[in-house]
């Protein structure tokens, strides 16, 4: 086996890696919504929950979102490391499949979103936290 089928061969592993781990990307967010989503229903139900439940709901909401968080930049890592080896190989076997890919975006991506979303809940979840504990919102 010569080098360019060796590189061929790694070039089709890196295209699998990167479908996969953008797949798992969205499974793992739609997993966090599931589960937000349980946590909320929890939280709005009738009669409401005690406060102490609530604040445990609220605290379980943050360290769900802290963990899909640190969970999904993982699996960006290795997303884009394997699309960084795929254009590395495109220049040994002279394709161009992801080298002339549309360029990334800095600020409006897809990550970026995903980013603000995880963001936007962790604050949600602190400023229940903080509303629902009784010794900084009593008197």
């Amino acid at each position: 086996m010569n080098n360019e089928s060796k590189w061929l061969e790694e070039y089709k592993e890196a295209g699998l890696a990167q479908r996969f781990h953008n797949t798992l990307l969205i499974g793992e967010l739609t997993v966090y919504l599931v589960t937000s989503g349980a946590i909320l229903s929890l939280v709005f139900r009738n009669p409401p929950p005690s406060q102490e439940t609530r604040i445990m709901l609220a605290l379980a909401g943050t360290i769900i979102t802290i963990v899909f968080y640190l969970i999904c930049e993982r699996s960006r890592d290795y997303l884009y490391s394997a699309r960084n080896r795929s254009k590395a190989l495109e220049k040994e076997l002279r394709f161009s499949l992801y080298s002339d890919g549309p360029k990334s975006r800095k600020v409006f991506s897809a990550i970026n979103a995903i980013r603000f979303l995880y963001a936007f809940s962790f604050l949600g979840w602190i400023i229940a936290l903080i509303n629902w504990m009784p010794c900084i919102t009593s008197p």
